[in-house]
């Protein structure tokens, strides 16, 4: 994944500057301060934001990406927001690794969940997808440590080929999953990251 020469602006601030990005790893790490450009980058990766310019921008095509706010249908049990999106079969569902983690709230309606729930059959389906390219903005928020420690753990494994690239403010989850870890200073414009030894 390489971006060179970017820069993107937001009503009126300059976030990215002729910024460059040159990653190796299919597991990419982002850590940084609330507001440092890790979400814009992110939106800019899957293609959701276009940077005003840019010179380089090799990046893995068909991203999905994953970002803070709720995303299920609210009315639908957890199965119908699985299968509605398109996941192959109820057997596929249950033959997924992780599908332990989702089976105790497929039988209940999205608005029923506690956000953490909900968050829980977003990130299950997410992975049973397999995309190319996984763009996650802090998937891990308000999911109990448990459900926590098994998703990490399927990404540190990670069964499936593409490249993911995670924000979080918690970077021993990214040590975890052997990411190739970039830093944001907290400082705008952005024109590099920092490259966590």
């Amino acid at each position: 994944m390489k971006i060179t020469g970017m820069s993107f602006s937001y009503q009126g601030q300059i976030i990215f500057d002729d910024f460059s990005l040159d990653a190796s790893s299919d597991i990419v790490g982002l850590s940084g301060p609330p507001g440092c450009g890790k979400t814009t980058l992110l939106k800019i990766l899957a293609g959701v934001l276009k940077p005003k310019s840019i010179s380089v921008f090799n990046v893995p095509q068909d991203a999905l990406l994953i970002l803070q706010e709720d995303a299920l249908l609210p009315w639908l049990t957890g199965w119908q927001n699985l299968t509605i999106a398109g996941l192959r079969s109820k057997k596929a569902i249950a033959d997924h690794p992780l599908y332990s983690v989702v089976e105790p709230l497929l039988e209940k309606h999205a608005h029923a969940m506690s956000f953490g729930q909900r968050r829980t059959v977003e990130l299950f389906r997410a992975f049973a997808f397999q995309p190319r390219f996984l763009c996650l903005d802090e998937p891990f928020n308000f999911i109990d440590e448990i459900t926590r420690s098994v998703y990490l753990e399927f990404l540190q494994r990670k069964p499936f080929p593409g490249v993911v690239v995670m924000s979080t403010h918690h970077v021993s989850e990214l040590a975890r999953i052997n990411a190739e870890v970039f830093r944001f200073s907290g400082a705008l414009p952005v024109s590099s990251l920092e490259v966590a030894r």
